[in-house]
């Protein structure tokens, strides 16, 4: 369903927008695609400190009707998703903003457009590096 209403999206030039974890690198083809073919392609990227706060996340989801993930889903992507985000997929897109999500409002770590990264907040970025462990 979701991949059918993307493409009617893209097939009728009508904007759209879709939430993924980063954690595998499927999307690079289709961010390639779309830029090729005249789309601007922005990454909004709502980072948590921590994989435990991950886990908090999900349990207040779930407490609350949402989906559930099992934790060794989020101890298997955490990492490896802000690594796609710092060394792929920032790179890969028109523009990129990564925000720290940890509070009631997010807070500006970086903005990134095709290889000149300017970091607003150096502990964040600094910590999320840390958690990537790059």
């Amino acid at each position: 369903m979701f991949l059918h209403e993307v493409e009617t999206c893209i097939a009728q030039r009508e904007d759209f927008a879709f939430e993924t974890t980063l954690a595998g690198r499927g999307y690079l083809k289709l961010i390639s695609h779309l830029r090729a073919d005249g789309w601007r392609v922005e990454l909004i990227y709502l980072a948590l400190p921590s994989m435990e706060m991950s886990k908090l996340r999900v349990a207040e989801r779930v407490a609350h009707g949402g989906h559930n993930i099992p934790v060794a889903d989020i101890e298997r992507r955490f990492a490896r998703s802000l690594g796609n985000l710092f060394n792929t997929f920032s790179a890969q897109v028109d523009a990129c903003r990564c925000f720290m999500n940890s509070d009631a409002t997010p807070e500006l770590v970086f903005e990134q457009q095709g290889e000149v990264r300017n970091v607003v907040h150096t502990q964040h970025y600094q910590h999320l590096l840390k958690e990537a462990a790059l």
